[in-house]
């Protein structure tokens, strides 16, 4: 019995394996493609350079030592070229108290802005500005780019490029020529164009240098990397 139940599935798989193995080249035959995976990269100096400014008052002075530093501090950064209502915005102002001998308390205001230029030479006019001011408190926080949007598209464009030529390269070799774009792929990753600072710079002693004639430190920022990749199918002729 058994061996009866063996012969008949041996002859009834004998019978479906050919038109199985048709259709498989049928479809094959028909929709002729080659896929393509590709990617592309660009690092990009960053133009844009975000600087976090903190002003308080004196210990010994009034409100209006704090009010004196940031007027000062408005008349050198326009000095510089600097647009203020654009570039410059408040960050946070605080007010906290300081103990002293006695239990004697003092309340002192602080306010903290953001600035963004967009050149090495500018922070060093502003680091010089607010040392001549006798403001310490300034760092660099983050960078970035001014037009990350067109970067993006310029290497997306370089990704397809690449697979089209990689694609033709397969096509050629394999004895075939290359059609159309039947699908395509844009693997769109999320994207800062902004890079945060891992320990915030501060620059000491700018005024001091430029009094003495020596050269201001050269500033290098590291480069945001752009990435895009695609994915193509094209058909083959």
């Amino acid at each position: 019995m058994k061996k009866i139940i063996f012969a008949v599935i041996i002859t009834l798989l004998a019978s479906i394996s050919p038109s199985m193995a048709d259709a498989q080249i049928k479809s094959t035959s028909e929709n002729s493609y080659i896929e393509v995976n590709a990617s592309a990269f660009l690092e990009v100096t960053p133009d844009e350079f975000y600087l976090q400014i903190t002003i308080d008052e004196s210990l010994n002075g009034s409100k209006s030592s704090l009010e004196k530093k940031e007027r000062e501090l408005f008349t050198a950064l326009k000095t510089l070229g600097i647009n203020l209502e654009k570039d410059m915005q408040v960050q946070d102002v605080t007010s906290s108290i300081k103990n002293y001998i006695f239990k004697q308390a003092k309340i002192l205001n602080t306010k903290s802005y953001t600035l963004k230029v967009n050149s090495p030479e500018l922070i060093m006019g502003v680091f010089n500005a607010a040392e001549k001011i006798k403001i310490s408190q300034v760092s660099i926080i983050k960078t970035g780019v001014s037009n990350p949007d067109k970067i993006k598209e310029e290497v997306l464009a370089k990704a397809a490029l690449k697979a089209k030529s990689n694609a033709e390269v397969l096509a050629t070799t394999l004895g075939s020529k290359l059609g159309k774009p039947i699908y395509v792929q844009h693997y769109d990753s999320a994207f800062n164009p902004f890079r945060a600072m891992t320990k915030s710079l501060s620059i000491r002693g700018a005024a001091s240098l430029e009094t003495a004639d020596e050269a201001l430190p050269e500033l290098e920022f590291e480069k945001i990397r752009f990435d895009q990749q695609v994915l193509v199918r094209f058909s083959l002729e």
